[in-house]
């Protein structure tokens, strides 16, 4: 078992051999004795948590990094997962599986990362002009009633 430490800090335990990166994706295998599916769901959706994953070693220090993987992919049960290792009487290396929640990042593009901006600001514009658009009804409203037209507005 091991450990990583999200961009807000927060330490999850994960299992042997539980990061895997493969280009624009990183699956992390996380350990459930700490973690449900609905807090894993959770957590890594936060794409500010996810913009830096640090891998931290057997003594508790941080030794490698995941830059990026801000966009969740899946969380999901993986049931029979290699959580960890024992070693048999040969000195052997004996896998055991158990239950283990398999989390896939995606890591976006430049050109992902600038629409999802552009996005963010067609929704302010769009609010903004929604809110200017009331605003301008309520004067020329209130304009008219205060020129003798309708008393009730």
């Amino acid at each position: 078992m091991g450990k990583i430490k999200l961009n807000n800090d927060q330490e999850v335990t994960i299992i042997t051999d539980g990061i895997l990166p493969a280009g624009d994706y990183l699956t992390l295998m996380l350990a459930t004795e700490n973690m449900t599916l609905e807090q894993a769901d959770q957590l890594f959706s936060d794409s500010k948590n996810t913009e830096k994953i640090w891998v931290v070693d057997y003594l508790g220090e941080l030794f490698q990094s995941y830059t990026g993987f801000t966009k969740l992919q899946e969380v999901a049960k993986e049931y029979d997962a290699i959580v960890d290792y024992t070693e048999n009487e040969d000195q052997q290396k004996v896998p055991v599986t158990g239950t283990a929640i398999r989390v896939k990042l995606y890591r976006p593009n430049d050109v992902e990362k600038r629409m999802d901006g552009m996005e963010e600001r067609m929704d302010t514009m769009q609010t903004n002009m929604d809110m200017a658009v009331a605003e301008m009804t309520i004067l020329i409203a209130t304009s008219m009633a205060t020129e003798g037209g309708e008393e009730d507005v």
